[in-house]
């Protein structure tokens, strides 16, 4: 990093010498980025704790989902409203 900006500024004042403007100072540097916090949380991990999260909802329905279905099936069968219509068709030899 520090040999790119020290490029960086012979490079302007190369640029400035050879056109005779400005001054023989230096150009200020640009401040380095702050720190990040320490113990914070990073975008990252609070992406992924959302992913997770999303995951768990999915799971959790669809056993909601599969409990109604099993306990539909494992019901016990009433009696129907109805009773089932009789045919009787006598059988003739020959």
């Amino acid at each position: 990093d520090v040999g790119v900006l020290q490029a960086i500024v012979g490079a302007t004042m190369a640029m400035t010498a050879s056109t005779g403007q400005g001054s023989h100072t230096p150009p200020s540097l640009p401040s380095p980025p702050a720190p990040a916090p320490i113990g914070g949380f990073s975008p990252a991990a609070a992406s992924s704790a959302a992913f997770a999260f999303s995951i768990f909802l999915a799971l959790t329905s669809l056993l909601v989902l599969g409990a109604s279905r099993a306990g539909r099936r494992m019901r016990l069968v009433s009696k129907p409203w109805r009773p089932a219509p009789f045919l009787l068709m006598p059988e003739r030899p020959g």
